[in-house]
């Protein structure tokens, strides 16, 4: 009796599992299919692309099916060209230079002009452009500071201010490029200044994901290692 008893308990027990498993699997496929973007009718503006970042961003995005604007330094340049080419017929090219407010401009006024009727504004706006110089800060000039606090963090600053009317009206999101140099990890030496605009970024992110959330505008930040920096100039010591 004991043992037909231990039987049926056995049983009961296998078949309780295989019901809690195809409950869990039944869940987790329900999970997966919502969480499936429908990528059409979205549309992204990429600044940076010239750079390996920005440009692989720009090609992922259109593989997906999104509809993508690559923002370019130099329209006539190799990475333009070479993406044009690769890319499929939603991807274009636009001439957009971070450091110009007025290049800013002309591109949201192109994007939203070009904007289809069914779609209401920007889906995202990711800000990877990036300028980097390696070195002591004793050894970088002035000019060189300069530049990498108006690309890596007023340069975010204006294409989240000049883009935010079709972000806002799109219920977007704003994706800024870090770095691990801007977070709380050992400081690298050589990366001075660098780190310090990647912090600049990460303190906006933080700050700005509360003021815009009220608006439906998502803020995230990601944080990249340094392989991306192809525009780097290396620190020469001279003794």
């Amino acid at each position: 009796m004991d043992t037909e008893l231990i039987a049926v308990c056995a049983v009961q027990i296998f078949v309780l599992a295989l019901v809690v498993m195809a409950i869990v699997v039944y869940l987790l496929r329900n999970l997966m299919c919502r969480s499936r973007l429908d990528v059409v009718g979205r549309t992204l503006v990429i600044t940076g692309c010239d750079s390996t970042l920005g440009f692989d961003l720009a090609r992922r995005y259109d593989q997906l099916g999104f509809r993508v604007y690559a923002g370019f330094d130099n329209t006539a340049g190799e990475a333009a060209v070479r993406l044009q080419a690769d890319a499929s017929s939603r991807l274009r090219i636009i001439p957009l230079d971070v450091t110009c407010t007025s290049s800013l401009a002309a591109a949201a006024k192109l994007v939203k002009e070009q904007l289809p009727p069914s779609e209401k504004g920007l889906w995202a706006l990711i800000n990877a452009a990036t300028y980097c110089v390696c070195g002591e800060l004793e050894w970088q000039t002035q000019k060189h500071c300069e530049q990498q606090f108006r690309v890596n963090y007023v340069g975010v600053v204006d294409s989240i201010r000049i883009f935010l009317p079709l972000l806002k009206s799109g219920k977007g999101r704003i994706i800024n490029v870090g770095s691990l140099a801007g977070g709380h990890n050992d400081p690298e030496p050589g990366l001075s200044i660098y780190s310090g605009t990647k912090h600049a970024v990460e303190g906006l992110s933080e700050a700005l994901r509360f003021e815009l959330a009220r608006v439906g505008v998502d803020v995230s930040l990601i944080q990249p290692d340094g392989s991306f920096l192809d525009r780097c100039l290396f620190d020469q010591h001279h003794k």
